[in-house]
């Protein structure tokens, strides 16, 4: 597939800035199909990956149709979808740009940018000067947090900036050594993100309206996975993994409730945290793959682990719930999908391995679509702890570093620099 010019009515001249550098490519044969759904942030709604609306065929196609497809730039963070609009985040040089398009066929809408140079370590390789922050929508703007710790707000109608902010001035260092990667969350009101460098950050809570300060929970760097919100033993709260610690924090106050030790070498803790049935699992690059429970004591919070497995570590890639167990892709052989107990930290099966390094997966009910990095997507049914692979197919002509989104009967993959909407027909 190759993008071609785009075609824009005359009366759209909010169009034309981004005409030059947004190509589109409608494939007749499923223009005019209704897309419908919202996927608003990292991980979808509620972060677990999950995608409940997914209609799963009960008969796999041979193959996908696609839809459209348009260049978007280089980066690593993932679309996002709310009211028929696609949004992406990404790069154009020396500038971080964030982009509209049309659900229904990928035509443009706005397109916006500012200046966020960046030089990437050496080891980041092909993932470049990112950004690689999924942006947040949510009462009608997007939120994005650039490489740099460049927090921004703007009018998803229009692409006007609302407000923005830089943290320059209260840290020497305003990124993790390989860059901001963190999504922001909104909680009960609150814009919520990590900032800061090395062994000097903060969980930050802002206005999401002026983007002024609300609460500061000073401590170690910020890690390059992303918080959650969980009830652990009845109360709502923020998880989320620092520098070198997993804690839980009172939303409306920012009041440190728990903590536990986390260190991974390099500091490069990746993972998002997943919550399900009173369980928090984490892992990371070479240490194993572990649940905890914190709950409220007489003389405060505890926080114990509840199991731990050596056999599988997880360097990039957060798991997911389906079909009663907990579905994840290890490092282990080169790469493979795992189905494991939750309760018990058991592996109940494996896949032979060498899938490639990492694979983003989301889960409807018992079916699990693991993106491969390699560009291909193959699904599996989960039961009885076991997976059954079903179909396998190729959705991105490069490497994908995005997370996807799963609509209604619609795939949206992002590879290194285009955009694709798949539809299961």
């Amino acid at each position: 597939m190759r993008s071609t010019a785009p075609s824009f009515p005359p009366s759209a001249a909010v169009l034309s800035a981004a005409a030059a550098l947004i190509g589109c490519a409608v494939f007749a044969a499923d223009a005019g199909r209704s897309v419908t759904g919202d996927w608003p942030e990292w991980r979808g709604a509620g972060r677990s990956s999950s995608a409940p609306s997914f209609a799963v065929p009960t008969s796999w196609p041979a193959a996908l149709r696609p839809v459209w497809e348009t260049e978007v730039g280089p980066g690593d963070a993932g679309p996002v979808v709310a009211n028929g609009r696609v949004f992406t985040f990404t790069r154009d040089g020396e500038r971080e740009v964030t982009t509209a398009v049309r659900l229904e066929d990928g035509t443009a809408v706005w397109r916006q940018a500012y200046e966020a140079p960046f030089k990437p370590f050496a080891m980041v390789g092909l993932h470049g000067a990112g950004p690689y922050s999924t942006p947040l929508v949510a009462d009608g703007r997007i939120y994005t947090l650039g490489i740099t710790q460049i927090l921004s707000a703007r009018e998803t109608e229009s692409g006007t900036l609302a407000w923005q902010r830089r943290f320059d001035s209260d840290y020497k260092i305003t990124q993790p050594l390989y860059g901001n990667s963190l999504s922001p969350i909104l909680v009960d009101g609150r814009l919520v993100v990590e900032v800061g460098g090395a062994g000097n950050g903060a969980l930050l809570a802002v206005d999401p309206l002026t983007g002024a300060d609300v609460w500061r929970l000073a401590g170690d760097g910020p890690a390059y996975g992303s918080p959650i919100v969980a009830e652990l033993d009845g109360t709502r709260q923020i998880v989320t993994l620092t520098q070198r610690r997993l804690i839980g924090v009172d939303p409306l106050d920012g009041r440190l409730l728990w903590e536990t030790p986390f260190q991974v070498d390099f500091d490069n803790t990746a993972l998002t945290p997943l919550h399900h049935d009173g369980l928090l699992f984490v892992g990371a690059a070479r240490r194993p793959l572990r649940a905890f429970r914190a709950a409220r004591g007489t003389d405060g919070w505890r926080v114990d682990e509840v199991w731990s497995n050596a056999d599988v570590s997880m360097d990039f890639s957060t798991p997911v719930i389906a079909g009663g167990s907990l579905v994840g892709f290890a490092a282990q052989r080169k790469g493979q999908l795992v189905v494991i107990d939750p309760a018990t930290g058991a592996v109940s099966w494996s896949a032979e391995g060498r899938q490639g390094e990492h694979s983003y997966l989301v889960a409807s009910g018992d079916t699990v679509m693991s993106f491969l990095v390699d560009g291909d997507l193959e699904v599996a049914t989960i039961a009885g702890g076991k997976a059954r692979v079903e179909v396998r197919y190729t959705v991105a002509q490069s490497q994908v570093w995005s997370h996807p989104v799963v609509l209604d009967r619609h795939l949206l993959v992002k590879d290194q620099s285009h955009l694709r909407l798949w539809t299961i027909e």
